[in-house]
């Protein structure tokens, strides 16, 4: 089968960070990837928290479909997404405090055909939560203005 290929740098981007209870203690927050490691975000220019990694989208020449691929995509052929987790940092029979799933069939074949060098896809996910269904809007930017 036919495929093409091309690797894609994304970025979530919340402009206000849920409150988790004190009771809690510390809490690590990122991109979850495949290892469990969670990867933390940076402070962006207006103060809002970004996370960024990269994958790779697979087209197939003939059915369009896509596939994503790396080390921070979940889940399976016909649904992968990214998690945005925070992880208890203690020892805890449960490590996650919380998980937002981002899905990435948001990212159609024409966004990737058409993104150039140096742009990203961006997905503003403030207020999301966690088991959310809405699907996410991905969105080109061509720098770090994201």
């Amino acid at each position: 089968m036919p495929t093409t290929s091309k690797k894609l740098t994304l970025r979530l981007v919340c402009q206000s960070m849920p409150e988790t209870p004190s009771e809690e203690g510390p809490l690590d927050v990122g991109i979850q990837d495949k290892k469990q490691a969670v990867h933390a975000g940076r402070k962006g220019q207006d103060g809002e928290m970004c996370f960024e990694c990269s994958a790779e989208a697979r087209i197939d020449a003939l059915s369009g479909d896509i596939d994503f691929r790396g080390p921070f995509v979940h889940g399976t052929p016909q649904a992968r997404f990214l998690y945005l987790s925070w992880k208890r940092t203690g020892a805890s029979a449960t490590p996650w405090y919380w998980r937002l799933k981002i899905p990435l069939a948001g990212i159609g074949a024409q966004n990737i055909a058409t993104l150039r060098g140096g742009e990203w896809l961006v997905a503003d996910i403030t207020g999301r939560r966690p088991h959310a269904s809405e699907p996410i809007i991905w969105k080109r930017v061509a720098d770090e203005k994201a």
